[in-house]
This record gives structure tokens, sequence and C-alpha cells, in this order.
């Protein structure tokens, strides 16, 4: 991955899209973009590249704290389905 302080560039954003279908999906929509409307669809996929960038290294601070304590983060909950689709609102079969 890139160092944070690199600018965000075409070739920089499409590196942070991990999977394949969606890295090309991006470089459809920024090939075939208006050029009015160039700048509008890097920023919405300059803000898809940070957050997938944010959630890597967040998944690497998991990982590495479950290698050194064996469980999760405290700040993780464990709840059963039930609970999470209680929680949604959803009966058992994941309707509303």
């Amino acid at each position: 991955m890139s160092t944070p302080t690199e600018p965000w560039n075409i070739a920089r954003i499409a590196e942070a899209i991990p999977a394949p279908a969606t890295r090309m999906r991006f470089l459809s929509e920024v090939n075939l973009a208006p050029i009015d409307e160039l700048r509008a669809v890097a920023a919405k996929w300059q803000k898809v590249a940070e957050e997938l960038t944010v959630g890597y290294e967040r998944a690497i601070e998991v990982r590495d704290y479950v290698e050194k304590h064996g469980e999760l983060p405290p700040e993780f909950v464990r709840v059963s389905p039930a609970e999470l689709r209680e929680t949604a609102g959803l009966d058992s079969k994941g309707a509303a």
C-alpha cells in the first residue's frame, strides 16, 4: 500500500481497491466520465479508497491484538445472530 503522505491519484486509488471487479468499475467510471464530471468521480472513489485503507489498517491492528492476546480486543462485543436480527428489527428470516 502507498504511504499516507503521498497525494491521491488514479493509480493510488486503484491500488487501494483490493477487489479486481471493483477496481475495474473505478477505472471504467474514471475513463468514461465527461471531463466536467471527472473531479467528482475521482473524489467519490478517493473517499472509497480512504475508507478501505482505514479498514485495512484497523484489520491489521485487530489481527496483531488477537495474535498477542489470543482474543478479540475488548471493544468487540460478541452477539448471536438472533441478537443481531433483533437489534436490526428483523425476523428469523431476515425480513423487516
